[in-house]
């Protein structure tokens, strides 16, 4: 043994451990300041194009997630769920908000993370029947029905039921909401061509677009959101007359 040198058990040299530790540390501090740092300017630059096209930047959209948490699935996926940005505007008479969202599954080597933008639209005119709507996933979906958890389908309209995902909290309430060929053809074209899940609740509609992502769409979901919307309340003034 070296004289002068301290060892800790086994021969391992003392300050070789101190210095592993230490270093140690500084890996995560570094990871935590890189994080925090991308964090900050995430958010100045949410900050930044809420001031340019005359939007405010939502600071309490966790509130607002809660308010629907029991009631929209798509808000209890995943272990943990995250809010990277929130965007608010109020459109006639219902809030809309653009939310950068993401949620994990499975741990440690299996955790996956799911990244979505989601449109939310509130207000007094969201009256529709409960439903969840998607593209058909033909495993997933096989299975499901394979144990009776059957979907909504239309015998007259065998390419939605082929190609969409239907199912309703009230299954009768659903399937005459959507009974006529051109509100199924605006939910199918909807998320045949935008990778997107579309989920009703009382005072709610939720868009979970998986793709394309980020805030330079938002011009894009939000208008598509706000179409579709538009024909699912006049749908819904239809079937009150």
């Amino acid at each position: 043994m070296q004289e002068g040198v301290l060892y800790m058990g086994g021969g391992f040299p003392l300050f070789l451990a101190l210095l592993i530790v230490l270093g140690a540390f500084a890996l995560v501090g570094l990871m935590f300041l890189i994080i925090t740092y991308g964090a900050g300017v995430s958010v100045r630059r949410w900050e930044k194009f809420t001031k340019e096209n005359g939007l405010d930047f939502e600071n309490d959209i966790k509130d607002v997630v809660g308010r629907y948490s029991n009631h929209i699935t798509f808000f209890r996926r995943g272990k943990t769920r995250s809010f990277c940005g929130a965007l608010k505007k109020d459109v006639n008479e219902e809030t809309v908000y653009f939310i950068d969202y993401y949620y994990t599954t499975g741990s440690l080597r299996n955790r996956h993370s799911h990244f979505f933008t989601v449109v939310l639209i509130e207000g007094p005119r969201c009256t529709f029947p409960h439903f969840f709507a998607r593209k058909q996933r033909f495993l997933t979906d096989s299975i499901r029905k394979f144990w009776q958890e059957q979907d909504i389908s239309y015998s007259e309209d065998r390419e939605f039921s082929k190609s969409l995902f239907l199912r309703g909290a009230d299954e009768q309430k659903t399937r005459e909401f959507f009974n006529q060929q051109q509100i199924r053809s605006v939910l199918s074209d909807c998320i045949a061509t935008n990778n997107v899940e579309i989920e009703t609740c009382d005072g709610a509609v939720v868009f979970a677009f998986s793709s394309p992502r980020g805030l330079k769409h938002y011009f894009k979901h939000t208008k598509t959101a706000l179409q579709v919307f538009e024909m699912f309340r006049v749908r819904s003034e239809q079937q009150e007359v």
